[in-house]
């Protein structure tokens, strides 16, 4: 989805009608992008939205990095699952743990499995 450049930032507090509102404004080339709503009588409310709103392209930035740095861990964590797996079964074959052991290392293999499962679809 595109939208305007940020950074945004939060415009001089103005009136209509008896109610105050501030705009938010690309803050390198001044020029209007919205009116956040109008809250009568709540300045606390009003300053809280502005500053949320003009912090969006700063959030989806940070979204989109995260969104990366979950693949890459993944993607890590796919890795070690197929060593531990392997790691338990070259143990159980060499006879250097029981059945009971064997059955209690596999399941928290299955658990991180289903959650990866789950997360990737």
């Amino acid at each position: 989805m595109a939208h305007t450049p940020g950074p945004w930032t939060i415009g001089r507090k103005a009136s209509y009608r008896g109610q105050s509102y501030r705009a938010i404004i690309q803050a390198e080339a001044p020029q209007w992008l919205a009116d956040i709503a109008w809250i009568p009588n709540d300045e606390d409310e009003e300053e809280s939205n502005a500053r949320l709103i003009a912090a969006a392209p700063e959030t989806a930035a940070e979204r989109d990095h995260l969104r990366e740095v979950n693949a890459e861990l993944l993607e890590a964590c796919q890795s070690l699952l197929v060593w531990y797996r392997r790691g338990i079964g070259w143990a159980y074959s060499a006879g250097d743990m029981g059945q009971d052991e064997f059955q209690a290392a596999l399941s928290p293999l299955a658990k991180a499995e289903s959650a990866i499962a789950k997360a990737t679809g």
